[in-house]
């Protein structure tokens, strides 16, 4: 690529008419923030009959293609660049000899190496001229490190940003999903100091759930919130944001009702309480609507089981003492609960290139927390809600969530005093789906205006 002048890229789209660069210019602000924090870059690699080399790129780009390539006519694009064609990749050369650059590059170059997108740009070639470029807001790690919390735990923490920006943290899903550095991009890195952490036994915290002998007896919402807390002193806060997601939203609720006087404000997205009905509705209400899916899940289970002890029975399977069983469960599990996350489905199992121990994390996770109704009392949290007034709060929920049907949001919106609702049309509860990020950048921005 030396020759083009062009630093290593991703190419999204490559158009075939110069006319409709303005159309992707004016798009950008929306692109930016589906931009994955990391990419993976796998093995090198050549595109058939011709002298391309190049490195796949693993990270979650479908929701950042597809959106970009509704910007423009789809007859304006070139067929290889067009949705369903397109392979994720990294130019590494276009020209010469092809099977020497692929040998220097198995050779030097080591699968797993990830990367952080830093700018997103519509360009002109031969040669390469940008035209227009925007910082995709994903703000550089600063400092990290482990927390000590109590009963063995360590919580895995990192801070970017401002330092002196608004303090903001960053509440995961699940149960048990870990940290994305993903969530940044929904923040302006110059305007807010960043915290993001995996709860316990989750993601890089110690120890982890994915360990054979795993303990889960001191992780409980209740050991979260007193988490948040430590986390907030060893931070030196006073006051601060909180952003949480699906699982985070319950957390975060959790945190305000026990400390409303140490949160500024919050934004929710993709918003549960998760009451009973709730855990009923994922592992039961929905089947309808993914038979196929729902069979293999009914299927993973020991013969007999009903459907009402489907989650003890996994809770079980994840635990037993056969590695083969334990990965088969966290492997069935977890394709059940992708079902319904997105309204982009792509071919293959949602588990797919998943990592071993963060399947069998997150189910152990999971299951732990909704066989025992996350240790909170049918409805609390929605009961409480009306003493939280005196925080700002923005709700943004997918109208087409089926993970956390819109009635949630709805009847939180109503109980907290000043919460403001915004729906997004044709999204689901992925906050990639079309839509969700610019909302939730939106609602980010607006809380500290």
């Amino acid at each position: 690529m030396l020759e083009l002048g062009y630093p290593p890229h991703v190419t999204l789209l490559v158009i075939e008419d110069e006319s409709l660069a303005d159309r992707l210019v004016s798009g950008l602000p929306q692109l930016a923030p589906l931009v994955p924090g990391t990419l993976e870059l796998g093995q090198a690699r050549q595109f058939p009959h011709t002298s391309v080399v190049w490195i796949e790129c693993l990270g979650d780009l479908v929701a950042l293609h597809e959106a970009a390539a509704r910007l423009v006519p789809l007859e304006r694009i070139h067929p290889h660049y067009r949705p369903g064609a397109w392979t994720p990749h990294l130019t590494l050369q276009v020209s010469g000899d092809a099977g020497r650059a692929l040998a220097i590059a198995h050779a030097g170059w080591d699968a797993g190496i990830a990367a952080n997108p830093l700018k997103l740009e519509v360009a002109v070639f031969a040669p390469v001229q940008a035209i227009q470029g925007v910082d995709v807001g994903l703000a550089r790690v600063r400092e990290s490190g482990w927390l000590a919390v109590g009963d063995g735990h360590e919580l895995y923490w990192e801070e970017a940003g401002n330092p002196d920006g608004v303090p903001a943290l960053i509440l995961h899903g699940g149960p048990g999903s870990g940290f994305s550095p993903a969530a940044r991009r929904f923040f302006d890195s110059t305007r807010y100091r960043i915290i993001g952490f995996d709860q316990r036994n989750a993601g890089r915290s110690r120890p982890s759930a994915a360990e054979p002998d795993a303990d889960l007896s001191a992780n409980t919402t209740q050991h979260l919130v007193a988490d948040i807390e430590r986390l907030r002193q060893h931070f030196g806060v006073e006051r601060w944001v909180l952003y949480g997601h699906s699982w985070g939203t319950t957390l975060g609720l959790a945190y305000a009702e026990a400390h409303p006087e140490r949160v500024r404000a919050v934004v929710f997205a993709g918003v549960t309480t998760t009451r009973r009905r709730e855990i009923d509705w994922l592992y039961r209400g929905v089947a309808p609507l993914f038979p196929l899916e729902w069979e293999r899940f009914v299927a993973g289970a020991p013969a007999g089981t009903a459907v009402e002890d489907l989650l003890p029975a996994y809770a079980q399977l994840l635990f037993d003492a056969d590695p083969e069983v334990r990965m088969r469960a966290a492997r069935d599990f977890h394709d059940w609960d992708n079902a319904s996350a997105s309204t982009t489905h792509r071919a293959g199992r949602p588990s797919d290139g998943v990592a071993p121990e963060h399947l069998l994390a997150r189910g152990r996770i999971v299951t732990h927390y909704f066989c025992n109704g996350a240790w909170l009392d049918d409805g609390q949290l929605l009961a409480a809600a009306h003493r939280l007034g005196g925080i700002d709060a923005v709700l943004v929920q997918g109208r087409l969530d089926l993970q956390g049907p819109m009635v949630t949001a709805v009847e939180l919106a109503r109980a907290w005093p000043g919460a403001r609702l915004v729906v997004v049309d044709n999204a689901g509860h992925s906050n990639a789906d079309a839509g969700m990020a610019e909302a939730i950048r939106a609602a980010l921005d607006e809380v500290i205006t």
